[in-house]
């Protein structure tokens, strides 16, 4: 299993202000120091019993972030990879020119490659965030934020990580679809079809979720506070360690309800 399987598979709980999050894997967790979302204030467990600040996880935190925090050993990294570019751009300057005209031509046959392959689909693995609203689309972890998709279906989208703030997504088709980890602050998902959707660690805070249909969805350790739940369809949707709206978290075996 190579370092960055290791990474990806690792999963931690946040906690601020006594109240829980999670669980991220360690590179969405970097991701959210580097947006400000979260501040190194922000304590964090792998078992949610023993937690400690999340400054005191160095994988977890952004190299420039340990660095500017006074982290000698982020610093003189930091300075490495300053002194190695250095060094290849100087070693660059001075390559023989005949060299240069044979790298020029290369560079032009990968473009006139790439040209006629430009009408060929993109893999289904890498994220589309350029293509509209469609059942099946691979947003993930796209920057979407105040999105209207109007009545496009996103039934079985990837979504999961996406930035998803203020999205328009009332009576959106989401059945099957992949939100884990989406942030979804202060969406409208009002009246939304999201029977069997993954919810897994999403951040909801604020959302609206009027008359969804959440029938089997999968909505544990995802974040509801302050969302607005009336009329919402939860029968079967599994809320195990759920921050409900009140900012209580669900008990063990929630299911069609936050257990207290």
């Amino acid at each position: 299993m190579t370092d960055q399987t290791l990474d990806n598979a690792r999963l931690w709980f946040l906690r601020s202000v006594g109240i829980k999050r999670g669980p991220y894997p360690s590179g969405r967790i970097r991701r959210m120091l580097l947006q400000e979302e979260i501040g190194l204030d922000v304590e964090i467990s792998a078992d949610r019993r023993n937690w400690k600040p999340i400054g005191e996880v160095p994988e977890v935190v952004p190299l420039q972030l340990r660095a500017a925090s006074g982290d000698a050993s982020a610093q003189k990294t930091l300075e490495a990879r300053d002194q190695t570019d250095a060094l290849s751009a100087d070693r660059s300057t001075r390559k023989f020119p005949l060299l240069a005209m044979i790298v020029s031509l290369l560079v032009l046959g990968v473009v006139v490659g790439l040209s006629l392959w430009s009408g060929m689909p993109k893999r289904m693995d890498d994220p589309q965030c350029d293509s509209p609203a469609a059942p099946g689309v691979n947003w993930r972890s796209c920057l979407l934020v105040a999105v209207d998709v109007g009545s496009a279906s996103l039934r079985g989208a990837t979504l999961n990580s996406a930035v998803l703030r203020q999205a328009k997504l009332t009576a959106t088709d989401l059945r099957e679809a992949d939100m884990r980890y989406a942030d979804l602050r202060y969406a409208d998902l009002s009246y939304a079809l999201m029977e069997r959707v993954f919810l897994i660690g999403a951040n909801l805070q604020g959302a609206d979720l009027t008359e969804a249909d959440l029938v089997n969805a999968d909505l544990r350790f995802a974040d509801l506070r302050g969302a607005r739940m009336q009329g919402a369809a939860l029968e079967g949707a599994r809320l195990d360690e759920t921050i409900w709206v009140d900012g209580v978290a669900c008990g063990t075996g929630s299911v069609g309800k936050c257990l207290r």
